[in-house]
């Protein structure tokens, strides 16, 4: 009886998938009203959603496939009501048929509902499973390191209203204001003091420069990127505006990455001046060397230098 259900939501999925046209939403016939779902066609991609009653938002994307929150109008009688909806959905029309195999994976309540209650609770740990099958070639940028430029910028904003997160926008430096320019590094390893110098203007300006070092650690008692978006936008700064530089950096809201916790062990602020290491070409006196070096990493050890905290 289970082997037939599953059959029969898959080739369900497959028939509406080909026939549904776009703008629409249908109910699934072959899964229990109990744990309603539907399929859905938009002019820009296609998939299928359950009611999804939680607060949070979802968002992770592969490929061409997505999940996300959304609200839906579901017609109840002869009106339509918005549902708060689990969105898997795909842009590519091409491969519907394969698409579907995994969006029966995803609607499938299982025995007793079993396998939707976990998809609810949990849609990352779904997601994420789904991902490591296929792999994984998304690139993610960490989600300490995005941190604590935020944290850097609720300490900035406070008093200069005007900084500009530069780096969002391929700037030199991470944050510059009228008066000066910003450099932040981080890390979550429990002693290391090193940081790692990517380019050979990323500690010199025509303004003075200084650099906020920040240690963290994984804690449920610690912020996430959401709690100091929050914090962000409490103080006046702009929500649409922050949004765009997370989507930016491949952290749209709803994301995994942007709920995970670290409390922050270590805050340092150092002045770069003369006394502080630092290398640029112009340092090479030789000036046929000088031409031919394009760019300088390198590595500086924090250990012993004069900071401040912030």
């Amino acid at each position: 009886m289970k082997v037939g259900l599953v059959m029969n939501i898959l080739e369900e999925i497959k028939l509406k998938f080909s026939s549904i046209r776009p703008n629409t939403i249908i109910q699934l016939n072959t899964i229990p009203d109990e744990f309603k779902t539907f399929v859905v066609k938009t002019f820009d991609n296609y998939g299928v959603a359950i009611i999804y009653d939680k607060d949070d938002d979802v968002f992770a994307e592969f490929s061409s496939a997505k999940i996300e929150t959304k609200i839906f109008p579901i017609k109840k009688g002869q009106e339509y009501k918005e549902i708060r909806c689990l969105y898997f959905n795909s842009s590519n029309f091409t491969l519907r048929n394969e698409f579907a195999v995994i969006c029966k994976h995803f609607v499938d309540p299982g025995e007793n509902g079993e396998l939707r209650k976990k998809l609810i609770e949990s849609p990352f740990d779904w997601w994420e499973s789904w991902k490591s099958l296929l792999g994984n070639a998304e690139k993610n940028i960490s989600s300490y390191s995005v941190l604590a430029e935020l944290l850097v910028l609720r300490y900035l904003y406070q008093t200069y209203s005007n900084v500009q997160w530069t780096s969002i926008i391929n700037g030199t430096h991470d944050f510059e204001t009228d008066e000066f320019v910003c450099e932040v590094k981080s890390t979550i390893k429990k002693y290391d003091l090193t940081i790692s110098i990517n380019s050979q203007n990323q500690l010199h300006s025509n303004k003075p420069v200084y650099l906020f070092f920040c240690r963290l650690e994984k804690s449920p008692y610690g912020n996430s990127i959401d709690d100091v978006v929050r914090e962000l936008v409490d103080l006046g700064y702009p929500a649409n505006e922050l949004e765009e530089q997370l989507t930016s950096l491949n952290l749209r809201k709803g994301k995994k990455m942007r709920k995970e916790k670290y409390m922050v062990v270590d805050k340092r602020k150092y002045c770069i001046d003369d006394k502080f290491p630092k290398l640029s070409i112009e340092d090479i006196s030789n000036e046929t060397t000088r031409n031919k070096i394009l760019k300088i990493v390198y590595t500086i050890d924090l250990g012993g230098i004069e900071y401040t905290k912030w």
